[in-house]
């Protein structure tokens, strides 16, 4: 099962427009960690995503969303295929897209 996973969001329109790219792709498993209040905007930016928001999954810290899934996929803007620069290796959209369709369990994307 997928998991869109937001980290502290610092405005609640922005979960409205993760919520409407959701529905858009049908995706319905949204964790936000610590968003703070989720506010009108939220549901306005949504659009026909607003029952995302409604069925949200709120974890206080990363901690518990680290408990909760089997894999965590977290999103960079940096690029780089040198392990010894950092400590992540880029996919691109095809082949994350096939390792997840081997795995089995709670996946989680994480962004912010």
């Amino acid at each position: 099962m997928l998991y869109v996973v937001f980290v502290e969001p610092q405005f609640s329109g922005n979960i409205g427009f993760i919520a409407r790219t959701m529905a858009n792709f049908d995706e319905e498993n949204l964790i936000l960690v610590n968003p703070g209040e989720i506010g009108e905007d939220a549901y306005r930016f949504a659009k026909h995503g607003k029952w995302i928001i409604e069925n949200t999954i709120i974890m206080k810290n990363f901690d518990e969303v680290r408990d909760f899934l089997d894999y965590a996929i977290a999103t960079s803007g940096i690029d780089t295929k040198s392990p010894k620069k950092f400590k992540r290796i880029s996919l691109s959209p095809e082949e994350l897209a096939d390792r997840i369709g081997k795995m089995s369990g709670k996946i989680g994307i994480i962004f912010g």
